[in-house]
């Protein structure tokens, strides 16, 4: 099974879509109501771009556990959301969340970045990859390995060096719209 949580109007093909506007062929329900009907390791890829930013802070930790839950071993999780340092995040009333690339390191138990997904100069501090000692004990059904981390610049941004680039996002406001993240999940 494939999920397209959140997907609005745009659907992806080959997915089940999930949100909760009234569309024909998506399924109205919010994310965490419609996880909950799921049986376990019953999905094997989870689309989520521009929706995960919307759930409450009260039920982002139950979207996840519920998410690990519902995904087999192996499962792959994209998700796509507004990077937490830009004006256009910050302003929008409808963002409970806010995500930077350090974001899913608390589902990671991964003591190594074995993908290369954070730079040194970006970890906050000496600590091992993975946070999810930090922040788990024991209470999810999975935990990820992060894959890729895909930074969208803004346009003025463009034609900069990756270091160029690297710099700004890690120095100045407003330099990174979007965040796409690719997670597998282990078990």
């Amino acid at each position: 099974m494939k999920l397209d949580l959140g997907c609005g109007r745009n659907k992806k093909e080959g997915f089940i879509g999930v949100d909760l506007i009234d569309a024909q062929g998506i399924i109205k329900s919010d994310i965490l109501s419609y996880l909950k009907t799921l049986g376990d390791n019953s999905v094997d890829e989870v689309r989520m771009f521009h929706s995960l930013e919307h759930v409450s802070a009260n039920h982002y930790i139950y979207v996840i556990k519920n998410l690990l839950r519902v995904c087999k071993n192996g499962a792959i999780i994209e998700i796509g959301v507004p990077y937490y340092n830009n004006s256009f995040d910050a302003a929008n009333p409808h963002h409970n969340i806010h995500f930077s690339e350090h974001s899913f390191r608390f589902f990671c138990r991964e003591k190594e970045d074995r993908h290369n997904v954070i730079k040194k100069q970006d970890l906050i501090a000496d600590y091992s990859f993975g946070l999810w000692d930090s922040a788990n004990e024991g209470e999810f059904p999975g935990y990820v390995r992060i894959k890729k981390i895909e930074y969208i610049y803004l346009p003025e941004f463009k034609d900069k060096s990756e270091a160029e680039k690297d710099f700004a996002r890690r120095h100045y406001h407003n330099v990174v719209l979007n965040m796409n993240t690719t997670l597998e999940v282990e078990k």
